[in-house]
């Protein structure tokens, strides 16, 4: 069966929808917020937060909020995120 042209242009209107640019999603602006989170951590401070976050996650103890986001912006390397 062959489909009209508006249902060949409905189905691709429905796929690109999805589809945003860096201005929509702010990743620019997320960047930012990453670069300002790792400049007020240094490797020591770091090391000994993901510890102690990886130790809650071990433990099942409860993860706020903000030391998630924290986590999240910290995030540099394959192992970082393994970690999160």
């Amino acid at each position: 069966m062959q489909t009209s042209l508006s249902e060949h242009t409905r189905y691709h209107i429905y796929n690109r929808r999805y589809l945003l640019g860096d201005g929509a999603l702010r990743i620019q602006s997320y960047l930012n917020h990453c670069q300002d989170y790792q400049s007020n951590y240094d490797d020591a401070r770091k090391e000994t937060f993901m510890a102690e976050m990886k130790d809650k996650i071990t433990k099942g103890d409860v993860v706020l909020e903000d030391e998630l986001k924290t986590m999240i912006h910290l995030v540099k390397t394959d192992e970082d995120v393994k970690c999160v």
